[in-house]
């Protein structure tokens, strides 16, 4: 699976909007001014790469990016809507709980004790059903046994 650049917030997956990539080609990484400016927005590759989570992010960045005349260019998102449902109402410790939950099905810490009770509810509600199957058991094999008692007869 290509790298996933979703965040957590609060315990929930945010999933990014887009990222822009610098194209300066004097590209300094340290350029203290650029930085600063940048600060607030998510970044990776050397601050060579900035991912926005909102089209308002992505207004920003591409607003400081001209004011510095830094070409740029955007590549889209478009996560699927069974990705997006899957974390849904659920709640990560961290990011890295969210990316083996997607990736690898590993189930999240605060989903832990919700399927426990679940799963509990179900052996509780077949376990409540053994009496009445023993009762119907028993019942068998009594007709068994009368219908043996008039084949013997015979």
């Amino acid at each position: 699976m290509a790298t996933l650049h979703i965040s957590v917030a609060d315990g929930m997956v945010k999933f990014p909007y887009c990222v822009i990539e610098r194209q300066d080609k004097n590209y300094d990484e340290y350029d203290i001014f650029v930085h600063d400016a940048l600060e607030l927005f998510h970044r990776e590759s050397n601050n060579k790469k900035i991912i926005c989570y909102s089209s308002d992010e992505k207004d920003q960045v591409i607003k400081i990016l001209n004011s510095f005349n830094i070409n740029h260019t955007i590549e889209y998102f478009n996560y699927s809507a069974t990705l997006k449902k899957k974390t849904q109402g659920i709640k990560y410790a961290s990011r890295s709980e969210a990316i083996k939950h997607i990736e690898e099905d590993a189930e999240p810490k605060s989903q832990i004790i919700p399927n426990l009770e679940k799963r509990l509810q179900a052996s509780e509600a077949k376990s409540a059903l053994i009496p009445d199957l023993i009762a119907r058991l028993e019942s068998a094999e009594k007709e068994l046994k009368a219908v043996k008692g008039i084949v013997a007869i015979k």
